[in-house]
């Protein structure tokens, strides 16, 4: 019989994206990542095709912050403590010094007057948004029912998006350096954020501090005090990454159903889907073809954390994939019509947050809130039968809002595809942690989820694109 994965080799190969290292987009950790989830598939008998990708590569390799205080005293600032402001810029090994310039604490609409020869100094708050800006959820699409979704939401993915500090800005001021400060939010909270990764590289060397340190160099600025700014580190011009995929016909190879994630990432979670990708191929692999009805199409994207040069904030990554191969879902020319999509991401998550006084980010629950954006509500009634029974969930389908649609499932929506998009949103969703943050993870939930998806998909193989019904046009307003 047609078996997933154990829940001991999901361990084994988490474990293994781990210890290969960071995978920032086309690192070695990275090619290495890929490498493995091509042997992985090539093992189920999958003959694994690639698109390789060229684009601008900064890599960080040290970085280190020290200031004179308010009071004259010399600190090195503990490694912790610092983190590097990704696509920033690089300085050689002695780094740059010069006198603190506060700008203020608006982040994206901060003024760099007077940076010119100076470090600039931002703070950038984590504003709290109440979830109607981004998000709809759609009616009957909570499970289980004593679930009560927050009405608010706050988080540094969200904020370092909307308004980090604008560093080509600075470097057109004349600042040789930016110190970036993350308040409203713990120290622990703000450590080692891999954010925002959505930027072009902007050639001047940033930082991120949190709060507790940010608080002292914001006084050695108002005192007129120095500072040196190191970070060492590459820049590759015509770097490249890879997108695999592969493809496992059905009796009817003129319908497809789409698999989808992406396998760049700085943790144990982002991005751990390929995992689930491999666990479903393997499934579906081992069923007799007379029980497979449309050809399954599975991929595993590059760029999502270079989307400025692989895609951007209103075209996710996989947005390319989908042009590159027409043939595999729009239906013109003898190509196949892809039935629907799926995309899973950060398989998983444990909730954590800051406590009250925001001095500690501590666990709440074993379940990060499970966010699943559905096309619409025939495709929701899929998920929400799919999940039913399940131990580890909080469920909450989505209708993409405002023009919003996290994930890579978002491209797949956009062609007019139905989606349903798996896209949890922890708040250490994208911390660089030396162990990856491994220890947050729930191993339970992750077979649950993969679980889930193949009962979505073995759904979807009996359904058409007339029975699904058309795409749902995202909703507009502020309304939860």
């Amino acid at each position: 019989m047609a078996q997933l994965l154990s829940k001991d080799k999901l361990i084994e190969m988490e474990e293994k994206m781990v210890s290969i290292g960071t995978r920032f987009t086309g690192c070695k950790a990275h090619e290495d990542w890929l490498d493995y989830i091509s042997e992985q598939m090539t093992s189920l008998g999958f003959e694994v095709k690639q698109d390789v990708k060229t684009f601008k590569r900064w890599e960080p390799k040290d970085w280190a912050l020290s200031f004179e205080t308010a009071d004259g005293e010399k600190i090195d600032v503990d490694k912790e403590d610092v983190s590097y402001y990704p696509y920033s810029g690089i300085t050689e090994e002695e780094g740059v010094t010069g006198e603190l310039k506060y700008c203020g604490s608006k982040g994206i609409n901060t003024f760099y007057t007077g940076t010119k020869g100076k470090i600039a100094v931002i703070a950038m708050p984590l504003f709290q948004a109440g979830c109607g800006l981004c998000f709809k959820k759609r009616k009957g699409g909570i499970y289980p029912d004593t679930f009560e979704p927050p009405k608010k939401q706050s988080s540094p993915v969200v904020a370092t998006f909307v308004i980090a500090p604008l560093l080509n800005m600075a470097r057109r001021a004349g600042a040789k350096a930016v110190i970036c400060i993350m308040t409203g939010c713990s120290d622990e909270m703000a450590r080692h954020q891999y954010l925002p990764f959505i930027k072009k590289y902007a050639g001047i060397p940033a930082l991120w501090v949190g709060e507790t340190t940010g608080k002292r160099i914001i006084a050695a600025a108002k005192a007129h005090k120095s500072a040196t700014v190191k970070l060492t580190g590459t820049v590759e011009e015509n770097a490249t990454s890879r997108t695999l995929y592969a493809m496992l016909p059905g009796q009817d190879t003129t319908r497809s159903i789409l698999v989808n994630t992406h396998t760049d990432g700085v943790n144990a979670f982002e991005e751990n889907a390929p995992i689930g990708l491999i666990s479903l191929a393997k499934y579906f692999a081992e069923k007799p073809i007379e029980e497979r009805k449309h050809t399954l199409v599975f991929s595993f994207v590059t760029g999502h954390f270079q989307l400025c040069q692989f895609g951007n904030a209103m075209n996710q990554v996989t947005t390319l994939y989908l042009n590159d191969h027409p043939e595999f879902w729009d239906g013109k020319d003898g190509h196949m019509l892809a039935t629907a999509g799926v995309t899973l991401e950060h398989l998983g998550c444990t909730q954590w947050a800051d406590n009250e006084d925001h001095t500690h980010f501590v666990k709440i629950s074993d379940v990060d809130p499970e966010l699943v954006y559905a096309s619409n509500d025939y495709m929701k009634d899929i998920y929400i039968d799919a999940v039913q029974g399940r131990k580890y969930t909080k469920t909450l389908v989505l209708r993409p809002k405002n023009f919003v649609h996290f994930g890579e499932g978002q491209p797949i929506y956009k062609k007019g595809i139905p989606d349903l998009s798996l896209c949890p949103g922890p708040d250490y969703l994208c911390n660089d942690a030396e162990d990856g943050y491994i220890d947050k993870i729930n191993y339970d939930m992750m077979e649950e989820q993969i679980e889930t998806f193949r009962k979505v998909i073995e759904r979807l193989d009996g359904e058409s694109r007339k029975s699904i019904g058309k795409n749902q046009f995202y909703s507009l307003g502020f309304r939860f």
